[in-house]
């Protein structure tokens, strides 16, 4: 998995599914690039909602078979994400906030 997700990705589509408000999605909102040395940044061009707090700048990943975990105080990207989906070229990922909420991120290699 590790060899697999680095490259530069495209933010396909970001979802929030909300049990106490409207649920919110984006397509296409920017990118994220993962390195060999477990660092990565994010190119992010619209925020989907004052929740998210996705923004650009830089993050640690490390992965396991089933899970991609980004560490950052900065991004609404940090957490672990379950992995749903692992081929070469898509990447579908979901996460809960601890409240019930759910997230989804489906990337796209651009290289």
């Amino acid at each position: 998995m590790h060899k697999r997700l680095e490259g530069l990705w495209n933010i396909q589509s970001y979802t929030e599914n909300n049990i106490r408000s409207a649920d919110a999605g984006m397509a296409n909102i920017g990118t994220m690039s993962f390195f060999d040395n477990g660092t990565g940044t994010t190119n992010i061009t619209f925020n989907i909602s004052q929740n998210a707090n996705l923004s650009n700048g830089t993050f640690n990943w490390m992965n396991s078979g089933s899970s991609v975990t980004i560490t950052n105080a900065n991004t609404g990207l940090s957490k672990s994400w379950i992995i749903l989906k692992n081929s070469k070229n898509k990447q579908e990922w979901q996460s809960t906030d601890g409240r019930g909420n759910i997230q989804a991120l489906t990337l796209t290699r651009v290289r």
